[in-house]
């Protein structure tokens, strides 16, 4: 996922990273996120998404198990 710089810092980000989330929850199980570790703006969104962010060797992986389709969303 990428945001041109001039479309940053007004929430494009967060909005397409949920969309993610509402979108994968009845098609997969785990939402992943790879990135380099210095990417901070990207690690923001996942935390911020509620994702677990794990380092290693300059690297960041990010998980979310998205919710599953409930009765209130038929």
């Amino acid at each position: 996922m990428s945001v041109l710089p001039e479309g940053r810092a007004q929430g494009l980000g967060s909005a397409l990273l949920q969309r993610s989330v509402v979108h994968s929850r009845n098609n997969i199980q785990i939402l992943y996120v790879h990135c380099l570790a210095n990417n901070k703006a990207m690690m923001h969104l996942a935390q911020k998404a509620g994702m677990t962010v794990e380092f290693a060797y300059g690297d960041a992986d990010a998980y979310l198990r998205p919710p599953s389709k409930s009765c209130n969303d038929c």
